[in-house]
Order: structure tokens, then sequence, then C-alpha cells
């Protein structure tokens, strides 16, 4: 995936429209200060391909700007699979609705939806976005998660960018197809195991043995037909019998019962309850009077009313009252006395208040004066520190110069070794190739030779020639036909010998050219670190004079360290010094602070007071006008409330005597109506529930009547009367009870008639059973068995003479799908196991890591490398170092080595990473670093890659040749490229350090 443009809006920092072009550009820096939007556009990349942050987001809505109009919209036109696309997607703040579309330019397709685009470009570019995010697109602080990954991730992830995801899509395939006609091919074999083993023969049995079973159910119907008459007869005659048993029954259970006797005996006590009723209701009436009476006299001060609880409340209140008044009094003689003593304690802070003032003010001067010298101190300090710095790099320049010398002389060596071998090995092709067109002429002759003699085969002298139709020869012979095998078996062998004879011309080709650029760079590299350590001296000589590297750094900066301790000296002195003045200052700051201390506290005490006499005074107001008006005083004081209280205590004394009184006359009035309650409790318990019992069981005997009356067709009895009096319910019951026994003594005997028409219809039935052609069996079981029989028959006639082409059918198709699915299992199980993949994956693994090593190598001067599980050799303690003990630069030289030969590595096997995106990284590398990493990311340029890198370091910027400004101001942030002036100015500037301060 290579983008080409990129156009946005509405994201992040940035409001307005804004379009870069990338078509035509190798190696793009982007600069801009802090927070100006360089990492959004990187972002915008990214939501463009996968329609999703680069950060954990709950949503993507995340990305809007503020300010705008609340819509997101970005566009990508980039190149995937030798054509271009063009992905668009826009969010909306105010609408769940979102657009999302793909397009080919050359309008072969398009896809709209999130997830359809989304499947589309990832099967394009051939990475999900994790993958995307760790070895392509490296954000800030991120460019260790490629290196850090687990060898699960890092497996996925160099599956998709090698190109070899191509495998689990060919198993998966395999296995979605192996899948889907296995259940096809067991569907075949259930279906024809459901069929019948042979359906002709089936056909004709199932013939014979319906003709058999017509016969037999013809007889056994009409023997049917006979015993359904006789059976309907039974049935009702049944039915009558067992419904009189039953209300019979019934009946008589019920009858057994005393309930007439019973309700004449209750209707007697009733009477008697009512008599004791009547003298209860004589003696309640004049005690209700009396109370209704004194409840009248109380009115709205009986117990409960609206005035009943006015003495006691104001009694309680008016005590409360007496107590506030005297806590009012006392507050207020406390504030007189505490604002006279205040008044004292503020006429003795002013003098102290002078002295401190004067030595605080010596004691600012002091520090000024101890800062400056202390100043001066740290300058030196520095100063010395960047000159022996200055001197440790030259050391290092000068050591590193000879160093580069010696391996570019070695690279040089390598290089000639590997043209000498790039001759012999094109040599060698040659040869190949001429043996290949040797092989190819003497196969066309073979051939020409066989077609002469199958076009002459069985000619024979004087027949017409098949070529020029003239006469055969006296003596013609047909031509001996060669055969080809032995021909096509040396054109084969010399195609191969070749083909390896090319592969090895390749590999050296690519080594004399790995060789040359290496070599290359060494000369470079070469120059560049001389220049850096004649710079770095000449810069030195002039700061400090002439310079002996062969010396200590005290003796060439010995003058200079004794201007240092002679500063020390003097700063020590002032700090001496600015210790008294500060001891001094304390002593009288603590002195005024005491003083201040004691006056807050009497201010806080007074106010403290005065507050609680004006909480007094308000409660007593309030605390006023609750009483109620009638003992009410206009102007609280103590006399007067102690009166008050006195007279409502009184009063509420009184008040409690009528209420007892009230209380005596309600709990006799309570006992007699408990008495009367007992009385009514006693009636239905005795006299009320036991006739309903009775009453029930007495209905019950009616409508057990009823029902065998109807049955023998005799009159109804009379129904109870619930409103009549006990005692006309007695009565009742007993005429009840003598029909009941009547109809009883007529159900048994129609009973016994029943029973003896149900013996002679049994008769009749056998006589007609023992007569059909049952085999044994009932009747009713013979017959179903021979329809049972029939349909059997028919069913497996009819099935029978429907399967024969279905059977057919499918012996042909299983025998020409068992084949195919045996070869899909095959494909299956040797891409499934996972086995065949991995090694796939681990061989690529260490050629990466091989790739790794040239680069990092490079980068660190031939100290790092990669060992074989991505853990890191250092060649200066000669053993292996995990990852997570590098340091921060260290850490970014291992990751962006690996990331340029994942690049590399996909490019060369037919990958999709033909660009890279850097975010900032670079500050943790030192000159020498940076150098060789961006020396680095020129080899990918040349390789025709897109590298896109974002930093704030000024040697960054003046390496790349195409540059983006991002800028940011209150409209929103804006991007465009640098224009030439900028560049050349760019270039101009010294130093290393970063662009934006």
């Amino acid at each position: 995936m290579r983008p080409l443009e990129l156009t946005f809006s509405g994201l992040r920092s940035y409001i307005s429209r804004q379009h870069i072009n990338f078509r035509g550009q190798s190696l793009v820096g982007i600069t801009g200060e802090t927070g100006a939007g360089k990492s959004s556009i990187f972002i915008a990349i990214n939501f463009a391909l996968f329609g999703a942050c680069t950060f954990e987001a709950p949503t993507p809505k995340v990305l809007i700007a503020d300010g705008g109009d609340g819509t997101l919209a970005v566009e990508l036109v980039f190149e995937a699979r030798g054509k271009e696309w063009k992905v668009s997607r826009r969010l909306s703040k105010k609408s769940a609705n979102s657009h999302h579309r793909l397009e080919a330019l050359d309008g072969s397709e398009t896809r709209l939806g999130r997830d359809v685009t989304n499947t589309r470009i990832q099967q394009l570019i051939g990475l999900d976005q994790k993958t995307f995010v760790r070895s392509v697109l490296l954000r800030q602080g991120k460019f260790e998660q490629l290196l850090h990954a687990s060898p699960a991730e890092r497996a996925h992830m160099l599956k998709g960018l090698l190109g070899l995801d191509i495998l689990d899509t060919i198993g998966r395939q395999a296995r979605d197809r192996r899948d889907a006609l296995a259940p096809h091919l067991h569907k075949l074999r259930e279906r024809k195991a459901a069929l019948l083993d042979d359906p002709r023969a089936a056909a004709a049995q199932a013939a014979t043995q319906i003709g058999q079973a017509d016969e037999q159910i013809e007889q056994l119907g009409a023997a049917q037909e006979q015993l359904a008459g006789i059976h309907a007869r039974c049935v009702d005659a049944e039915n009558e019998r067992m419904r009189l048993l039953e209300l019979i029954g019934k009946l008589a259970s019920i009858l057994d019962t005393d309930a007439p006797e019973q309700l004449k005996r209750l209707a007697e006590l009733g009477d008697a309850v009512a008599v004791m009723d009547g003298a209860l209701v004589g003696e309640l009436t004049p005690l209700r009077q009396r109370r209704d009476g004194l409840l009248a006299q109380l009115g709205d001060r009986r117990p409960g009313g609206p005035l009943a609880d006015v003495p006691a409340t104001a009694a309680t209140a008016l005590g409360q009252l007496g107590e506030l008044v005297e806590r009012e009094a006392d507050a207020s003689s406390r504030f007189d006395t505490e604002t006279a003593e205040m008044r004292a304690a503020e006429s003795s802070v002013s003098g102290a208040r002078e002295e401190a003032e004067k030595l605080a003010t010596l004691r600012k001067d002091t520090e000024q004066d101890r800062k400056n010298a202390a100043d001066r101190e740290g300058d030196l300090e520095r100063q010395l520190d960047a000159w022996r710095a200055g001197l440790r790099d030259v050391r290092e320049l000068t050591a590193r110069v000879t160093q580069l010398a010696q391996q570019l002389r070695d690279r040089q060596s390598d290089h000639v070794a590997a043209a000498e071998k790039l001759e012999q090995q094109r040599a060698a092709v040659e040869e190949a190739h001429q043996a290949v067109t040797s092989a190819e002429e003497a196969i066309e002759g073979q051939k020409r030779l066989n077609a002469a003699a199958y076009a002459a085969a069985g000619l024979q002298p004087g027949d017409a020639c098949l070529i020029c139709d003239h006469e055969l020869p006296d003596g013609f012979v047909p031509p001996h036909a060669p055969g080809l095998h032995d021909a096509e078996q040396a054109l084969k062998k010399a195609r191969a010998h070749a083909k390896r004879k090319a592969d090895l011309t390749t590999a050296a080709l690519s080594k004399e050219r790995e060789t040359y650029t290496v070599a290359e760079q060494k000369a470079a590299q070469l120059t560049d670190t001389s220049e850096q350590a004649r710079s770095a001296l000449t810069v030195l000589t002039q700061q400090l004079g002439a310079i002996d590297l062969d010396r200590h750094d005290d003796h060439n900066l010995a003058p200079h360290i004794e201007a240092l301790t002679a500063a020390r000296e003097q700063t020590a002195a002032k700090a001496a010094y600015l210790e008294e003045i500060r001891n001094s200052a304390a002593k009288a700051a603590a002195i005024v602070e005491a003083i201040d201390k004691d006056i807050a506290g009497r201010t806080a005490q007074l106010k403290k007071i005065q507050i609680q006499v004006v909480a007094l005074r308000k409660r007593i107001t309030t605390l006023t006008q609750q009483i109620p008006a009638e003992y009410r005083p206009e102007r609280p004081t103590t006399e007067l409330v102690t009166r008050l209280r006195d007279q409502a205590t009184a009063d509420r004394l009184r008040l409690g005597e009528q209420w007892s009184t009230l209380t005596q006359l309600s709990t006799e009035i309570e006992a007699l109506e408990t008495r009367r309650d007992q009385l009514i409790e006693k009636r239905a318990d005795q006299v009320t529930t036991p006739a309903k019992q009775s009453q029930q069981r007495m209905l019950d005997v009616s409508t057990g009547y009823a029902a065998l009356a109807a049955l023998l067709h005799t009159p109804p009895a009379t129904q109870l009367d619930l409103t009549a009096d006990l005692t006309a319910q007695a009565q009742w019951a007993a005429d009840i009870k003598d029909l009941a026994r009547g109809a009883l003594d007529a159900g048994r005997a129609r009973a016994g008639d029943v029973s003896s028409l149900l013996e002679r219809l049994a008769i009749e039935a056998a006589a007609i059973t023992s007569n059909a052609p049952t085999g044994g069996k009932p009747l009713h079981a013979a017959y179903d068995d021979a329809v049972g029989r029939r349909a059997i028959a028919t069913k497996t006639h009819d099935t029978a003479l429907t399967q024969i082409p279905v059977m057919d059918d499918m012996v042909r198709r299983i025998e020409s799908t068992q084949p195919h699915l045996d070869g899909l299992t095959a494909l299956v199980e040797l891409l499934g196991n996972g086995k065949f993949g991995a090694a796939v994956v681990q061989e690529r693994q260490q050629t990466l890591l091989g790739a790794a090593t040239a680069i990092i190598r490079g980068m660190t001067l031939g100290r790092f490398a990669f060992g074989p599980d991505f853990q890191i050799f250092d060649a200066h303690t000669g053993s292996l170092r995990d990852v997570k003990t590098l340091s921060g630069g260290e850490t970014f030289q291992a990751s962006l080595a690996l990331a340029l030969a994942v690049v590399e590595q996909a490019s060369s096997s037919g990958g999709k990473a033909e660009s890279l995106f850097l975010d900032e990284g670079f500050g943790s590398l030192d000159q020498t670093a940076l150098t060789y990493a961006l020396d680095a990311l020129s080899t990918q340029v040349a390789a025709g890659r897109l590298v896109v890198v974002i930093s704030h370091m000024l040697a960054v910027a003046q390496h790349v040749p195409a540059l983006l400004r991002v800028s940011n101001a209150a409209a929103g942030s804006t991007v465009r490229w640098a224009t030439d002036t900028e560049l050349l100015e760019l270039a101009d500037e010294a130093g290393a350090g970063p662009l934006h301060t």
C-alpha cells in the first residue's frame, strides 16, 4: 500500500479542509510545534484505511474537531495490487449515520458500508489495523511494539507483511470446501442408507402381499358391522347401570344424618341468646350519655383535640425561655470584658513588626548576592563539562575514523570478490542457456521424425505420398518412429540446470550490489566522520587554545579549573553570611507572629461571643412567638416567665382530672361492649355456624335426590327457604329425608333389570366373534392388523417404485464425489496442523533477523545484532541481552532496524508493505546514531518506497528532500509543503538540536 493523495477536514485540531499530494515523493518529513497536529496526519491515514483510532477510544467520534461543523471527513487515494483506489469516510457528532466507501479508480469495483469496506481494504493491503500500527505506522512512543510482541503476535504479523497469509487462505478455502462437501457426501450416504436395499425386488413382493390382505379385510369388516350394533346397545345399558349405581351410592352416603333434629335444637338456643343481648343494651345507654356530655364540655381540649396540649406545651416552652434569658445576660457580660483585653494587645505589635520588616529586606539582598555567586559557579561548571564532553567526542571521532578506514578497506575487498563471483556465474548461465537451446533443437528434430513415421504408417510402394501425392518408389520402407522420452528428459535436465544457474546469478548480483552499497556507505561515513572530527577539534582549539589529546583533560583545562575553585570559595562565604541574617529575621518574624496570633485568637473569641449573643436573642424571639397567646410574655424577663409557667402548670393538672373521668367512663362502656361482642360471637359459633352446616348437609341430600329422581323420572322435591326461621327449615329437612329413602329403593330395582339385559347381549357377541377369520386374535386387532399389513405393503410398493431411479442417482453421485473429498482432506491436514505454516514463518523470520542485523550493525558501528529469538547480541559484552534491558535510544535503533527489515523482506517476498511512517523517536539518539539511522531510511527510499517521518530534530528536517510544515492558529491547524527557500534556510542552520523550543 502506497498513499498517493490525502484529503481531510474536521479531524482533531484540523477544522478546515487539508490536502496532501504524496505523488512523486519518496522521503518526506513533517515538522511543527508540539501540539500543532503532526501525528494527526498519520491518524487520518489510519482512519481512512480502517475507520478507527490509533489509540484506545470508545468510538472514533473522539477524532471529530471541536469548533467545526461537527463532521469528520477523510479521503485517501492509494496504490495497491497494481491499481489506484480511493477510500472515503465521514462521521458526524449530530447523527448516528456514517459514510464508508471504497472504489477502484478504473471503475471496476465499488464497496459501500463500514464492514465490507474494512474487509476489502485488509485484503488489498494484507494487514489488519493491529499489524499496521505495529510495523508500518510506528506511533510516537510505540516504536517498540513489534520488538516487544509475543512470538504468536509476531507470527501473525509476519504472515500478513510477508504475504504468507495466502497459506491460511488456501487452507481455509480447502477446509471450507471440504466442510461443505463432506456433509453433502454424508447426506448422500444417509439418503442412500435410508432407501431400500433392492427397490425392484421389494416392489414385486409388496404386490403379492396387497392381494392377500384385501381378502381378509372384507371378511373381518362384515363381522365388525354386526358387533358394532350389539356394542352400542351394551354401552347404553352399561352407562345407565353405572349412573344408577353412582347416584344410589352418593345418596346413601349422605342420607345418614341427624340434620333435621340438629336444626330444631339450634332454633331453641338462638331464642335464648336474643334475650341476653337485650339486657346488655339497657346497661350501655346511660353510660354513653354521660361520656358524650363530658366531651361536649371539654370541646377542643378533649384528648386528641387541637387544644389538648396547649397548657403542657406552654409550660415546657416557658421553662426553655427562662433558661435562654439567663444565658443571654451572661454572654453579654463576657463580650464587654474580652473587648477591653483585645484593645490592649493591639497597641504592643507595631514596634515588633517594624524590626522584622528591616531584617526581611536585608535577608532578600543577601540571598540575591549568594544566588549571583552560585550562578557564576554553575556557569563555570557547565562550561567545564561541555569542554570535557567536547574533548571526549573528539577522541571518539578520531578512533571512529581509524575504525571506518579499516572497515572501508574490508568492504571494498568484499565488493571485488563479489564482482568476480558475479562474472563467473554469468558465464555459467550463458553455457546453460546454450545447452537448453541444443536440447530444444534436438527434441524438435525427434518430433519431426515422429510425425513422419506416423504419417507413413501402412503405406506400400506405389501408394500416393500424403504430402506430394506422387507414387512411392519400389523398395519404400516407412521410417521408424523414434522415442521422445530421452529427448524430453534431456531438455528437462537442461532447463533445471539453467534455472539453478540463473538463481545463483541473481544471488551473486544481489551480493555484488549489497557489497557495493555497503562500501559506498562506509566511504560516506568515513568522510562525514573525518569532517566531524576536524570541525570539533577546531572549535575546541578556538576556545581553549592549543590542545594535547594525549594528555589528561585537567592539563588542557587547568586555568578554568582554578577559576571554578575560587568561585566555589566565594559562594560558600556568601552562604554563611546569609544563614546568620536568616536566623535573625526568623526570630523577629516569630515575635510578630506570636503577637498577631494572640490578637487573632482574641478577635475570634470576641466574634464567637458576639455570634452567641445574637443567636440567643434570636432564639428567645422565636421561642416567644411559639408560646400560645394566652401564656405569651410581651417582654420576657425571668420573673414574668416564671409566673406564666406556674399558671400553665396548674391548667394542665385541672385538665388531667377531667381526662381521668372520661377514661373511666370509656373503660366501663368498653367492658359492656366486649360482653356484647362475646355474646354475638357465641351466637355465631353455637347457632349460626352449626345451622349452616346442617343446611348444607340437607342441601347435599336434596341435590342427590334430584339427580336420582331425574334418572327415574319421579317428581322433584321442594327448595329450601333460607329466609325462613330455623323451625321451618327443620321441618323441610325431615320431608327431604323421607323422599330420599323412597328414591333409593326404586333405583336399586332398576339397576337389577339393566344387568340382565347386558348378559343376553354378551352371549350374542361371542357367537359372531367365534365365526370370524381372526387367527386367534381379537376381531378389531385382526382387522387392524390386516389393514396395517396392506398399508405397509402398498407403501413399500410405492416407495420401491419411487426409489429405483433415486438409488441409481445416489450410487453415481457418491462414486464421483468421494475422490475429490479425499484430495481436499489431504490438503487440509497438510496446512491445518500448523507445522507447514510455522516452518515457513520460522524460515522467513530468520531471514528477517539477518536483514535487521545488517541494518542495526550499520547504525551501531557493529555493536548490536539480532539473536535467533529477537534478543540483542551486544558485541561490547559478548552476550545476548533481552530487549527490555535496552535504553531508550537503543530500543529505537532496534525497533527501526526491525521495521526497515520487515519492509525489505515484505517487498522481496511479494508482500504489500510499500510505505513506512515514523512518528518521533529520533530525539533519543546521539549525533552519530542519528546519522546512521537517517542513512538507513535513505536505503528504503532508494528501493522505491515512501518514507514519512515526524520529528522535531533539525538534522532530520535537513536530511529529507520534501518537508511538510504543520502550524496551529485560532482557526485550527494547517499543513503545507515547505518552499525551496525554507529548505535552503534549514540546510544552512547548524547543530542537531530541536527545530522548535
